[in-house]
């Protein structure tokens, strides 16, 4: 909760400092609506660099649009209510359109300015696009100036434990050393590390789900979606871990396997889009599945629970790629 605490101040600092910079140069300017650039500044402001970055971007994007629709719309049908809640309905198409509906707020409250003034004469579009230039560029240089809290490091540590547990597996299936009596000890302590790990989701969920809740101007899921993510890839690792308790360690077939998964754990990583990997585990599965035939009947079961292991890797990759693919993009 310390983390969460640190979170909160420095992001309502950073809101409160870019907030009042953002008045006070408008106000400096002698701008028209000045007190529109705090707002549009507390809005654009976002967890990290890049992410502020790409909002103001988007925001703009879809400011230039507002300008050239309301020109269109009110130069044909007037400033009225009507024509106005028209522009609104247009506005809101395009928006979800071109996925940048993220300043649909913002740019309809930049379009209430025109309708209220009536006209629009250069100097006004010249007033209103430094007012929504001074609120953005105020978000980016005071995100840029005040570091935020990491909070990628509880992805990390979440990164962590899952590499730990292919990690944990891999050594199961590979070392040959273990003795029946170390490879139970071994068992053991993997199994209360899973128990921590389990206790780091509901922390970290508890954390996100407070911060979501707590910042009425943040509406980014993306911590949550990564956190499921992890727990379908972490609950597909208990199972594979599971079969791998009884798995004769000394076949070639298992170490392949072994050998695949310490690959999964060289690369495992937030931005890996896990393709060659992907790739990596059907050619595996290919050559399962051309195998002779087993010769005895603990041969076959091995076989049969490395093949298991092999599938619930594949969806294990595949959660991580359908979740790149996704609106949450990394």
């Amino acid at each position: 909760m310390k983390s969460l605490k640190k979170y909160n101040l420095i992001l309502n600092l950073q809101i409160a400092i870019a907030f009042l910079f953002s008045i006070l140069l408008a106000n400096f300017l002698d701008l028209q609506n000045y007190v529109t650039a705090g707002i549009i500044t507390i809005l654009s402001i976002q967890d990290t660099k890049k992410k502020t970055l790409e909002i103001a971007y988007r925001r703009f994007l879809g400011y230039v649009i507002m300008l050239a629709l309301v020109y269109l719309v009110f130069n044909i049908m007037g400033y009225s209510i009507l024509s106005f809640g028209f522009f609104v309905l247009i506005f809101a198409l395009i928006n979800s359109r071109l996925d940048i509906s993220i300043g649909l707020a913002p740019n309809v409250v930049m379009a209430s300015h025109f309708f209220l003034k009536g006209h629009m004469e250069l100097s006004f579009i010249l007033n209103e696009t430094l007012v929504y230039l001074i609120g953005l560029l105020m978000a980016i240089i005071v995100n840029l100036l005040i570091p935020m809290t990491n909070k990628d490091n509880n992805r990390g540590m979440l990164d962590d434990k899952i590499k730990n547990l292919l990690m944990y597996i891999s050594n199961i299936l590979n070392e040959k050393h273990l003795e029946d009596e170390n490879k139970s000890e071994y068992i053991e302590y993997i199994s209360k590390e899973i128990s921590d790990t389990n206790r780091f989701f509901s922390i970290y969920e508890n954390e996100i789900i407070n911060r979501l809740e707590n910042d009425l101007f943040n509406n980014d899921f993306y911590d949550l979606e990564y956190l499921n993510l992890r727990r379908k890839q972490y609950n597909i690792l208990i199972k594979i871990f599971e079969l791998s308790k009884n798995i004769d360690r000394n076949l070639v077939h298992t170490q392949k396997i072994s050998e695949f998964i310490e690959e999964i754990y060289l690369g495992y990583y937030e931005k890996n889009t896990a393709i060659s990997l992907i790739e990596k585990a059907d050619t595996l599965l290919i050559f399962f599945k051309n195998l002779s035939l087993p010769k005895t009947r603990e041969e076959f079961e091995n076989r049969a629970n490395l093949y298991i292991i092999l599938e619930d890797l594949i969806q294990f990759l595949e959660e991580k790629y359908k979740f790149s693919r996704g609106s949450y993009e990394i």
